[in-house]
């Protein structure tokens, strides 16, 4: 099938119009599932030159308001990386949550001069929003820190645990700690970050980034914990889910 796209200033408003006509079809065809492919990458994708973000008001302007929110949605990558295929939803047979009694434990501290990071996200489904609970802690348990974020246009609760680790191992990078462990609740997302292969899943841009910060040091390591060990953090999470109220607190 053929349009005309009239007054167009370049090529890539062309595209630009064509993929929203391609998905404007799709929806008025009644189908239920759509693959848009193209070849202009600069529609595809519409990255701002030197961060790795949506042009969101491009994107709005340019797309139907549930195919905007859709690419929104879509985690970036931090730093320059290829594109591929990722898992589409399949079952991983994973499960991101212990509930084996015999896991629930009490919450051990680090050894030596090392800290531990626990991290947790909460998450908003109807508003594709989510909350980051960060508490480091010493080997006396004294906490030296805390952090509350809120994020926005995250597409899962999967993303949600993703976007708070790589949070944790930021803020383990930049305060410049000797000996960190990161240690949070979601089983998958430990996994992915202890595996040394490329990670192929809906959060890759997530794992990728955090592979290439816990790169800078050698004494990050990756821990599992149950919730009812890590539920300071969850706590925190939950909280600043409900109140949206953003905090850091450094000892």
């Amino acid at each position: 099938m053929h349009y005309l796209v009239e007054n167009a200033r370049d090529p890539t408003t062309v595209e630009a119009r064509a993929c929203l006509q391609a998905v404007t079809f799709g929806e008025e065809m009644g189908f239920s599932n759509v693959v848009v492919e193209g070849n202009a990458l600069t529609v595809i994708k519409k990255l701002n030159s030197d961060e790795q973000k949506w042009k969101n008001e491009l994107i709005v302007n340019t797309f139907l308001e549930e195919a905007a929110g859709s690419i929104l949605r879509i985690p970036l990558t931090r730093g320059p990386h290829d594109d591929f295929m990722v898992w589409s939803g399949e079952p991983s047979r994973e499960f991101s949550k212990v509930k084996n009694l015999e896991d629930v434990g009490k919450w051990k501290n680090p050894p030596g001069q090392g800290v531990k990071i626990n991290f947790d996200g909460a998450y908003d489904a109807r508003h594709f929003q989510s909350a980051s609970g960060i508490v480091v802690r010493n080997r006396e348990g004294v906490v030296l820190f805390s952090c509350l974020e809120i994020h926005q246009e995250v597409p899962s609760a999967f993303a949600a645990e993703a976007v708070t680790c790589r949070k944790a191992i930021q803020i383990g990078i930049e305060m410049k700690w000797s000996e960190i462990i990161v240690e949070g609740d979601s089983l998958s997302v430990i996994k992915k970050c202890k595996a040394k292969r490329q990670d192929k899943s809906q959060i890759e841009a997530y794992i990728y980034d955090i592979h290439q910060v816990a790169s800078r040091s050698k004494y990050f390591r990756f821990e599992h914990t149950p919730r009812s060990v890590n539920v300071l953090a969850y706590m925190l999470a939950i909280e600043t889910l409900k109140t949206k109220e953003e905090t850091y607190l450094v000892e």
